[in-house]
């Protein structure tokens, strides 16, 4: 085997080559080190602290840890009626409507038609405006409801006006 002297030639190529691997090493480490960073973070953001309604300081794992009924924190839950006349104006007759559209069921779907739905039963086709999530949410629907009504268009729910009215 030959033992002579690298020519300049081989001596830049052999030079590039390492400097490569060396390059290739580094970027290797350092997506480990991001990657770690990124293990710690999320470790980090599920302990730490954070503070509750009454001031008290609980790590986060401990928040999404199912709660027992007897610790649970109780809300006082509005009925559907109650939500209704918290946040309209035409507060009787929506009532009315609703018990009649929907027997005061947020989740009701139209019998004879599939694209009515939740408390005034609105339709999909001819209120494509209202997303699901608001037609069947009370408040939201109970909002748009209102907005119908004040704004004159109460023949919305002529079919049923024999119930209501």
């Amino acid at each position: 085997m030959f033992r002579g002297r690298l020519s300049t030639a081989s001596k830049y190529k052999r030079q590039k080559f390492c400097e490569g691997r060396t390059l290739a090493r580094i970027a290797w480490g350092f997506a480990l080190l991001v990657a770690t960073v990124a293990v710690l973070l999320v470790a980090w953001l599920a302990l730490r602290p954070q503070e509750v309604s009454r001031g008290e300081i609980v790590p986060a794992a401990v928040l999404a840890a199912p709660v027992s009924p007897q610790r649970a924190i109780q809300k006082p839950v509005l009925s559907v009626e109650e939500i209704i006349r918290s946040v309209a104006v035409n507060d009787n007759l929506l009532v009315a409507i609703a018990k009649c559209e929907s027997s005061l069921n947020p989740a009701a779907v139209g019998k004879v038609n599939p694209g009515d739905r939740g408390l005034f039963q609105i339709n999909r086709e001819y209120h494509p405006d209202v997303a699901d999530s608001c037609a069947f949410d009370a408040e939201c629907s109970a909002r748009w409801a209102d907005a119908q009504v004040s704004a004159g268009r109460l023949w919305l729910w002529n079919p049923s006006r024999s119930c209501w009215e």
